[in-house]
């Protein structure tokens, strides 16, 4: 019985097909970290009301979030913010978990002061979701509001163009009353909270002149230099201020 012999560099399929199913491999599970990595940078396109312990109402066009227990010398914090702004979206997945510690401890009391001065016209996305948080803020849902105050930012780019019908059904998700979905939905909160908007940015530009932009943030009526940080993974590498202002 004879029997080929094989040269030294000859190399068998089934040697071959291995390799073939290793690069596969490798390939599937490159990706998959990959989509991992992107999804929980993007966050989640359901949102989720946050388990909380301090208060929300609107004051005088700011959404004010303190706690029943603030300290008598905590600082007020005031920030300018814009619901299509990617540095204040940056910005939120830098602070968002410490300010909301710090807020619950009576630590900081915190006015988001909200704007739509990057809007391309009145169903823009900075004035569509910006009536929509005030309007939340406003039926004092604080756990319906942080969910979606953190949900809106860190989506930025997948919400954007959002319908106020599609708000309306985020809104219905995060346990909102009925009354307030109803007027997200019909697109009566334009008409009540647009002009406050509005007003925000008329303030911020008295403070701020021809440099006004977002964020901003003042804390005790002093504006406050926001950071950046190397460390973190965003495009504007925003840093968390708060431990800085809690101490």
């Amino acid at each position: 019985m004879s029997q080929k012999i094989k040269a030294p560099n000859e190399k068998s399929n089934g040697f071959l097909w291995g390799i073939v199913a290793i690069v596969v491999i490798a390939v599937v599970v490159i990706a998959l970290v990959v989509i991992q990595g992107r999804d929980d940078k993007a966050g989640s396109l359901e949102p989720v009301a946050a388990d909380v312990n301090f208060n929300v109402s609107v004051e005088d066009g700011s959404i004010v979030l303190v706690s029943d227990d603030v300290a008598a010398d905590a600082p007020v914090a005031e920030l300018f913010e814009d619901y299509s702004c990617h540095y204040c979206s940056d910005l939120v997945i830098a602070d968002h978990e410490s300010l909301q510690t710090a807020i619950g401890d009576g630590k900081i009391t915190m006015r988001f002061n909200t704007v739509n001065f990057l809007d391309g016209g009145d169903d823009g996305h900075s004035t569509l979701a910006g009536v929509v948080a005030m309007a939340i803020a406003d039926s004092g849902n604080a756990s319906a509001f942080w969910g979606f105050h953190n949900w809106a930012f860190i989506n930025r780019t997948e919400i954007s163009g959002y319908s106020l019908d599609q708000f309306a059904d985020a809104a219905e998700t995060l346990g909102v009353d009925a009354d307030t979905v109803d007027a997200i939905r019909d697109g009566s909160v334009r008409d009540e909270y647009q002009a406050l908007l509005e007003a925000n940015m008329d303030e911020l530009t008295n403070r701020e002149g021809d440099s006004a932009g977002t964020p901003t943030l003042y804390v005790d009526d002093t504006k406050f230099d926001l950071q950046q940080d190397p460390e973190m993974d965003t495009e504007t590498q925003m840093a968390d201020w708060v431990p800085e202002v809690v101490g």
